[in-house]
């Protein structure tokens, strides 16, 4: 009788050993998705912020260059007709750029989308018996 329950132990703690085990892998592998989510996450965000800044840099220096050639252009003739068209040609550009980027952050992709997928599927694997 004593020998059945010290036999049994080792196998309880072995169990709850390997239980714990598998438990920690789990969580080391759902940390690495998550941290690779953040990492794709940064370098997205700065790429886009370097790109995007480049590209205001040279559309704003193209635009001030065409609007005094514009203006230049027409100096004689209609020079407040040309600036009341530009205005209101910046204006309207700036309310289409202001909605567009509405539109895209109500629709941005949700953060740790994958990391929240494996996950799930975890909860439902041990939800299920073997």
């Amino acid at each position: 009788m004593a020998n059945d329950a010290a036999t049994a132990s080792p196998g309880v703690l072995g169990s709850l050993t390997a239980l714990s085990g598998a438990l920690l892998a789990i969580l080391y592998t759902r940390l690495a998705l998550l941290r690779v989510d953040i990492e794709e996450e940064r370098l997205h965000f700065f790429s886009l912020l370097v790109t995007t800044l480049a590209l205001l840099f040279c559309l704003g220096i193209g635009v001030i260059l065409a609007c005094i050639l514009l203006i230049a252009f027409f100096w004689n003739t209609y020079p407040l007709r040309v600036l009341a068209i530009l205005s209101a040609w910046f204006i309207t550009m700036a309310v289409l750029l202001g909605l567009l980027a509405l539109h895209k952050i109500r629709h941005k992709p949700q953060l740790f989308s994958t990391t929240m997928d494996e996950l799930g599927k975890d909860i439902q694997a041990m939800k299920t018996p073997p």
